[in-house]
Parts: structure tokens; sequence; C-alpha cells
């Protein structure tokens, strides 16, 4: 489950804020697709990185992106080994003019992109609701009991 902030803020340049924009899903398990829409006629170069919600600043991204993004959307994959609150700060440049789109330099024109990997997410593999089980290394290793009565098991394979 994606909890997305998608807020706009400032400006960059002449440019407007809705020209580039980022959004991710949380696609299957711990895999995230993060997607980059350049509604500009022209290559960016872009960065993206995932930290934990909680991060310190010199702290590794646990996913990160950097390349040239053509006009239109570009989707890039990636695996979160561990479950928790991210955060995706990004910076799209212009390398023809001083446009610059994203979280990053003095005048941002988006928030961060929040999204949850793992406990957050309802249903299969997740203790988010009512019933649900751990899930450890791809394992079912227990089962959560509702109203003194088991619903899953210890499932091996």
């Amino acid at each position: 489950m994606v909890a997305a902030s998608t807020g706009s803020l400032g400006s960059a340049g002449s440019s407007s804020q809705e020209e580039v924009t980022l959004s991710a899903a949380v696609v299957d398990g711990n895999e995230v697709t993060v997607t980059i829409d350049n509604d500009t006629d022209e290559s960016l170069v872009c960065t993206w990185h995932a930290k934990g919600k909680d991060a310190a600043d010199g702290d590794d991204p646990a996913a990160a992106f950097h390349d040239i993004v053509e006009p239109g959307p570009r989707e890039e994959k990636a695996t979160i080994d561990v479950d928790g609150d991210y955060l995706i700060n990004w910076d799209c440049t212009s390398s023809e003019t001083d446009e610059r789109w994203g979280t990053e330099g003095d005048q941002p024109t988006a928030d961060p992109y929040a999204f949850a990997i793992g406990d957050d997410e309802l249903g299969e593999g997740s203790l988010g609701g009512d019933t649900g089980s751990l899930v450890t290394g791809g394992l079912v290793v227990g089962s959560l009991v509702l109203g003194g009565l088991a619903i899953g098991g210890l499932v091996l394979g």
C-alpha cells in the first residue's frame, strides 16, 4: 500500500511544477515501482533515493536511481529489503536551461514522496488488520489468533 505525498511547493524558474512529477507504487511485497513523468520537450538528468523515514542524513539509501530521463514516463523498479516507512527525495534538472524540479535545491517543486513497505500493508503477510500472518524471509512462521480461534498455521517452503 502506498501512502503518497505529491504536494507541490514553489516554482522552478519559468517552468511549471507539474511538468515533471514523481510517483511510486508498491507492486509486489518489497518491490516498488518509481515513475518519473517528464512532460517537458527535453531530456532531464534525474536522481532519486529512498531512505527510511527516520534515516540520518549520512545513511545509505535503501534504493537509488540516477540517469537521463527522456520526455514521457520512465519507470524503475527497486527492491527494498527492510519493512518500514520510506521517503523518496528526488531532483530532475535540465541540461539546456537552469530549470529544476523535485524535492531538492533552493526552490523545491514537490514534497518528499512517502510510502510504506511491509507492516503497513493490509492483507496477506501483514499484521495490519484483525487477521493476517507473520512472514519472515518469505516463510509464514506464525499466525494471528482471533477470538481464541487460530486462523492460520505454520507453512514452510
